[in-house]
């Protein structure tokens, strides 16, 4: 079977469902626009818009493969099975095992990629939509931009309703980090979760903290849609889940534990919660570690050593080593900033070996610097206390912390890590521009440039 990526009239086709995803975008987030946010989420739909459109031609015309044209390849296949064998209702199709699947194309193709459960709910996705597509790629892979982009959308109205003054901040921090703009427009697992991600803390946000919004029925639908997003995400990377998942669970504790009047009880649940929150962390990973494929507990080092002996035979232009890693908890434990680090802060400027890593390096510094310029502001030895206080600055140094060593330690290139370290980009901002909010009271931007003129 020979798929076309790109077609004359996907060009045509491109601008009109951009208009028509425009205006139901619009109906979808129309509560939560004013004028002035209104502005905002125009500029961020048109660069969503045109992310879709490079991150097609950057994959088909500059690297020539990757993952998203194999999810839009076997989703062209699943969505020809529907048609191709006789007696197959719609549910049927809609809700295929993946072993049926994978029996049913292995002779149209020879390539295994794509058989794993979570790749095949993308090919789902991908395949259903051809439906309603016309068979572009470009529509498939703008809808799944889109779609992500609202999700990010919410997640942005729902910190700045809590944190009013930190209006320019939460959009920097959740709508506008280059690596997630782009990183995140594909037609890709990594596009599904981050948008799931931003509607869960918007659901959370709904649900807990914005009490004047909350009512029987906003705390029923925010309950389901954030029910919704969790199974999605565990179908495509549980992984993300289990790094999030704690964090939600600790800022949701604060706000019942800052309640208590009695200030001794109140801080003493501190550090029972704090050790709940390992625990849960670990005893997730164990329990689905058979879901958890390279970031299982057993298999994280496994995955770092294979990966090590791998990159180290070729000459992998954009690898990064962190070392000899000792396969043991002191050894992982040796290892946790490193990867972190490297997560959160790297590449460096000085490792720049192609134009993605150069954009990816910029970032980098710049996140390096707003880190140094809260720390200055707030003091080294002071930050964990500014942490343990607030559950949300608890919530988002957690979740990057976790999933930043996962991603760190396994990945190892920094073409893969510039794609899957994309949900860590948005939390570990927002913790830093609420850190420093918190010890100023000062908008973070707002703060520095008048500094600047003085």
């Amino acid at each position: 079977m020979i798929i076309e990526y790109i077609r004359w009239f996907d060009y045509l086709l491109f601008p009109i469902y951009a208009i028509v995803i425009y205006f139901i975008s619009k109906v979808i987030i129309r509560k939560s626009l004013t004028q002035e946010l209104e502005r905002f989420f125009n500029i961020f739909f048109l660069i969503k818009m045109l992310a879709a459109f490079t991150y097609v031609h950057v994959y088909i015309y500059y690297y020539g493969y990757g993952d998203t044209l194999r999810f839009f390849r076997f989703g062209q296949l699943y969505k020809d099975l529907l048609f191709n064998i006789q007696n197959l209702s719609f549910v049927n199709w809609l809700f295929m095992p993946n072993e049926t699947f994978k029996n049913l194309i292995s002779f149209q193709i020879d390539y295994a990629y794509g058989y794993d459960e979570s790749s095949l709910f993308v090919n789902k996705i991908s395949g259903c939509l051809s439906f309603i597509s016309f068979n572009s790629f470009l529509v498939n892979t703008l809808i799944f931009s889109i779609t992500s982009a609202i999700g990010l959308w919410y997640m942005f109205i729902g910190l700045y309703k809590l944190y009013p003054k930190l209006k320019i901040e939460m959009a920097v921090a959740i709508l506008f980090v280059p690596s997630v703009v782009f990183w995140g427009s594909g037609l890709m697992k990594d596009t599904i979760c981050i948008g799931a991600l931003g509607f869960m803390t918007y659901n959370i946000c709904k649900i807990f903290f914005l009490k004047n919004e909350r009512n029987y029925s906003s705390i029923i639908f925010n309950s389901i849609m954030f029910i919704f997003c969790s199974y999605i995400i565990s179908n495509v990377k549980i992984y993300q889940l289990l790094a999030y998942l704690p964090g939600v669970f600790i800022w949701i504790f604060y706000s019942f534990r800052d309640q208590i009047k009695n200030s001794f009880i109140r801080k003493s649940t501190t550090p029972f919660i704090l050790i709940l929150l390992a625990f849960m962390v670990v005893v997730g990973l164990q329990v689905f570690s058979d879901n958890l494929n390279k970031y299982a507990l057993d298999n994280v080092v496994e995955t770092a050593l294979n990966l090590q002996y791998n990159l180290s035979m070729t000459d992998a232009g954009s690898a990064y080593d962190l070392g000899t890693i000792d396969p043991s908890l002191l050894g992982l434990v040796k290892k946790f900033p490193l990867a972190v680090n490297v997560s959160l802060f790297r590449p460096y400027l000085w490792e720049i070996k192609n134009p993605f890593m150069l954009l990816a390096a910029i970032e980098s510094f710049l996140i390096l610097i707003f880190t140094l310029l809260a720390i200055k502001n707030v003091g080294l030895f002071k930050l964990p206390n500014k942490i343990l206080g607030s559950g949300i600055l608890i919530f988002c140094f957690s979740f990057s912390i976790i999933f930043g060593f996962a991603t760190g330690i396994s990945s190892q290139n920094f073409g893969s890590l510039m794609r899957y370290k994309i949900p860590i980009m948005p939390m570990y901002l927002i913790f830093i521009f609420i850190t420093y909010f918190n010890n100023t009271g000062k908008s973070f931007f707002e703060n520095l440039l008048k500094n600047k003129r003085k």
